[in-house]
């Protein structure tokens, strides 16, 4: 299920939306707890959500756009729900593992200086939030960009 609402008042603009997926089940097999004798633990199989798929997906974005100015600055909060992965054993056994949900927030702005050349930037991750896509590998941290653009 997904769902979109957009607004606008004044100069200022808002964008929602929310994903609700149920991803088709899967069964997996996992390898349980070590029994206390130390021999190899035996497989189970479980049904889960789809790996690498939340069920629960939502973004928002607040555009300010003053009519007086020639610019454009949007706040966007990105929420990802927790979502299962596969980590693999030293002898290459899948362990299912929850990955944690996550909130990052990216900003971007853009100044048009004249009608050919536009000044624009953006902040990715602003708060420098820790989180993983995939299990075992860490996103990005805080990243900046900046820029200028020419048109003829």
């Amino acid at each position: 299920v997904e769902t979109y609402v957009n607004a606008r008042l004044g100069e200022f603009g808002l964008d929602a939306t929310y994903t609700y997926l149920d991803a088709p089940r899967q069964l997996s097999t996992l390898i349980g707890n070590a029994p206390a004798d130390g021999s190899t633990p035996a497989p189970v199989l479980v049904q889960a959500q789809g790996f690498r798929r939340a069920k629960h997906i939502a973004s928002l974005n607040f555009t300010y756009e003053p009519e007086a100015l020639p610019l454009r600055a949007t706040l966007t909060v990105r929420y990802n729900g927790e979502q299962n992965d596969n980590a693999f054993t030293a002898s290459f056994r899948p362990l299912l593992v929850q990955l944690p949900a996550y909130t990052i927030i990216n900003l971007n702005a853009a100044y048009d200086i004249n009608p050919h050349i536009q000044l624009f930037g953006r902040v990715e991750n602003l708060a420098d939030d820790r989180y993983q896509e995939v299990f075992g590998y860490d996103s990005p941290g805080r990243a900046v960009y900046a820029g200028a653009r020419v048109k003829f």
